[in-house]
């Protein structure tokens, strides 16, 4: 992306000196927020932003030829086509799909039209868009809205955004796409809870499936053993590269050494794009996670660790950052995601400026403008299973399996964990909003205490207690009394049933169709025995891996012949209106997520189990980047966009994919549903077509030149770094779950599990 400033200097005519001022033009609303409680942010005083104060915008401009590029990207990705692999160079997208200059005027025209002389106001403009860093003052006369302050709940994040009405001239509609940065509220930094998993599975039966399971550890020589991935290969091309996105999170270089030196692995030059939040308390774990693993897979790939600020989120990082980098790396691993319907930024009305739906294909094109340039993107599928993480709807019938798995509760087990909640209705009239008590996002602030002590007292015998955000009852949901208590009344959960909304959450953006999704497995040893699972809280592991079908986007061709054959085949399926077989589904392919060691730690470092997709995307993204680096040594072009290809390979010789049929995606993170999806024979909407063996993928790239892959030897290095570059992001949380236990140095990569003490778990919540 080509940067410039313009310091905009035309006085506005009558311009009013106050909050919201525009001129007599007809002007379009397009974005509305009144102020209401938001599940996870709170509105601070109206008056906490001060009209001095700094803030910054995009405004994305509508792009012209997205059905060249798209005809352009599916040839270029299909291996069976004449031009597969004829990429294009960022210059070539951009002038394929830059917005008209008429759209780009009629802005610019607006923006002088609200400046003052001597104001505080930048312009900084991309290919599609332009960049406004001015302050408070000045963009509320641009948007005649007025800015408040909203603070996340649980990490206390600062937000500026609007608050009421949100308009610009109506004329600027056929040349605006997207306003982004006055109005999301994304999820921004981890959430995540700790549990002494060591006393858990004191108190469960040996045979207990929801113990943690140690069985077998990933470190970089058991990850390379198992899947058949030659630790002697090494990378040599230097125009190479492999990145990693980050969202409020950094790595730690100490915790990078400890990890090499206990490994025997080398650190390549890694290029930090970003500022490191860690001195301002961000998280670490998941970029530790990241880089330790891309690393140790992709040796000695120069890797790009792309740190993202507070204020973007996916679309923003894909127009704003990745143009930036001096050079784009051919593969990219995202450990993050969100609810697909909540692109929009808002759980109840997409009026945020944007639908779900434009967000979505916003990204999807900027997706495929990286993939017609040769790049791949390998996405964590998440860690909830097919319900999804938060918010939900809660209408998934919960199993008296578990309860409060992974989470602080006073009791151990509950014999009805769902009921259903109605609120605001009129004693006359009646109505009122019906949800799934508590599993709906909107219980916690919904839920009256009188009401709920109403409802206890008539079940006086059944303890009812509403803990830590679940529901516990000694009785089960048919033998409760219901009824209306201070104005809300509660029922009996008969089940699953579309009047109480859907069922499941699709992860975004694992669910696009343009990146391949990586769902996580659990390796299991019993007895020198080595089987691979779905991992999922009821076989050992403290996450369910994400999967099921997208509602936005449709079924892509590659994948037309194994969905289809699963559609058809006799394994068991949920309900058919939980899901739409047409649509995209996904996880594409799955690799171990579970038990991976990882160090940690600004100051001696020490070591750290891990689970989660967000371990699973970036040591196959390293694999990939590892087979790039061979590719371009031979002249060839790099992969590119992953999944035709990997459909193609799973068609012409299945056993380059190791089919996993046992487990499950009907749990989440905390509890189990009985619905949900099964891994079986071919690809499913668990493990997708299963985890790759690597030695056999690489053949089947390389054929005959794989023989003559003879690396030369590396030495480890210390961490290299750049100047880095301002780029700003919005965050939505990692999708990874962390089983910790310190160890000794000299344990390293010979772990025995014997001697832990006590193992912890950290609950990255999505």
């Amino acid at each position: 992306m080509k940067y410039f400033s313009l310091f905009l200097v035309v006085s506005l005519f009558l311009l009013k000196e106050s909050w919201g001022i525009s001129g007599q033009e007809e002007r379009t609303v397009f974005s509305q927020r009144m102020g209401e409680e938001h599940p996870k942010w709170r509105l601070l005083k109206e008056d906490s932003v001060e009209l001095n104060s700094k803030i910054g915008f995009s405004i994305l401009l509508k792009k012209r030829n997205l059905e060249k590029l798209n005809q352009i990207f599916e040839q270029v990705s299909d291996p069976t086509h004449k031009n597969y692999q004829k990429y294009m160079t960022m210059e070539q997208v951009n002038k394929l799909t830059r917005p008209s200059q008429a759209s780009f005027d009629q802005v610019y025209h607006w923006l002088r039209e609200n400046h003052e002389n001597g104001d505080d106001f930048t312009v900084e403009e991309g290919n599609a868009l332009i960049k406004v860093n001015t302050n408070v003052k000045r963009a509320s006369n641009l948007f005649n809205t007025r800015f408040v302050k909203y603070q996340h709940k649980e990490s206390g994040l600062l937000l500026t955004r609007h608050i009421g009405d949100a308009s610009h001239p109506t004329h600027l509609e056929d040349h605006i796409d997207i306003i982004a940065g006055i109005s999301e509220l994304f999820e921004s930094t981890p959430h995540y809870k700790k549990v002494d998993i060591d006393s858990i599975n004191k108190k469960k039966r040996a045979d207990d499936p929801f113990a943690y399971d140690s069985s077998f550890i990933i470190t970089p020589s058991s990850l390379s053993g198992y899947y058949n991935g030659s630790a002697s290969l090494s990378a040599q091309q230097s125009s190479n590269h492999q990145g990693i996105f980050a969202f409020l999170d950094y790595y730690s270089a100490a915790a990078l050494q400890s990890f090499a030196n206990a490994n025997s692995i080398p650190i390549p030059s890694v290029n930090n794009f970003g500022t490191n939040c860690i001195p301002n308390g961000c998280d670490q774990v998941e970029s530790n996670l990241d880089i330790q693993y891309i690393i140790s897979t992709g040796r000695n790939v120069t890797t790009d660790f792309i740190s993202s600020p507070n204020g973007y989120w996916i679309l923003e990082a894909l127009e704003d950052t990745l143009p930036n980098l001096p050079v784009l790396p051919h593969v990219i691993s995202v450990s993050y995601g969100s609810p697909e319907f909540l692109q929009c930024g808002n759980y109840e009305k997409c009026q945020m400026g944007y639908t779900t739906s434009k967000y979505i294909s916003r990204s999807d094109s900027d997706f495929q403008s990286y993939a017609v340039q040769g790049v791949s993107f390998l996405i964590s599928s998440g860690d909830n299973g097919a319900v999804g993480g938060f918010p939900q709807t809660g209408n998934c019938p919960l199993t008296t399996a578990t309860y409060c798995h992974n989470s602080n509760c006073q009791y151990k087990t509950s014999q009805c964990q769902q009921v259903l909640l109605t609120y605001g209705a009129s004693p006359v009239l009646g109505g009122g909003t019906t949800i799934v008590f508590p599993v709906s996002y909107q219980s916690s602030e919904q839920i009256s205490q009188d009401s709920f002590n109403g409802w206890s007292a008539a079940n006086s015998g059944c303890n009812l207690a509403y803990d830590n955000g679940f529901l516990h009852s000694d009785c089960a949901c048919s033998s409760l009394k219901y009824g209306t208590y201070s104005g809300q009344t509660f029922a009996l959960y008969s089940g699953y049933s579309t009047s109480n909304g859907q069922a499941f959450t699709p992860e975004w953006p694992a669910s696009s169709p343009y990146v391949t999704s990586v769902g996580a497995t659990i390796i299991k040893s019993n007895g020198g025995v080595v089987t691979e699972e779905a991992a999922s809280i009821d076989n050992g592991a403290v996450i369910t891996s994400g999967g099921g079908f997208s509602q936005y986007a449709s079924r892509q061709s590659y994948q037309s012949t194994a969905v289809s054959s699963w559609s058809s085949s006799s394994s068991t399926k949920p309900p058919s209106t939980t899901y739409s077989a047409n649509n995209r589904g996904y996880p594409d392919v799955s690799f171990a997520g579970h038990a991976y060691v990882i160090y940690s730690g600004t100051t001696n470092p020490s070591g750290i189990y891990v689970d989660g997709t967000s371990a699973s995307a970036p040591a196959l993204a390293g694999y990939i980047a590892l087979l790039n680096d061979r590719l371009i040594s031979l002249g060839k072009k790099p992969l590119g966009f992953l999944n035709p290809l990997l459909y193609q390979a799973y068609q012409s010789d299945p056993s380059i994919f190791i089919d996993i049929v046992t487990g499950s995606n009907k749990c989440s993170a905390s509890s189990c549903c009985s619905l949900g999806f099964e891994a079986t024979a071919g690809w499913d909407p668990v493990t997708g077509l299963g985890s790759p063996n690597i030695g056999k993928l690489y053949s089947y790239v390389l054929g005959s030149n794989l023989e003559s892959w003879n690396p030369a030897a590396s030495k480890i290095v210390t961490v290299a770094s750049v100047n880095p570059i301002g780029v700003k992001s919005k965050s939505n949380s990692p999708s990874t779950t962390t089983t910790q236990a310190r160890f000794s140095e000299s344990s390293k990569t010979n772990i025995n599990l014997v001697s832990i003490i006590f193992v912890v778990v950290v609950l990255l919540q999505i």
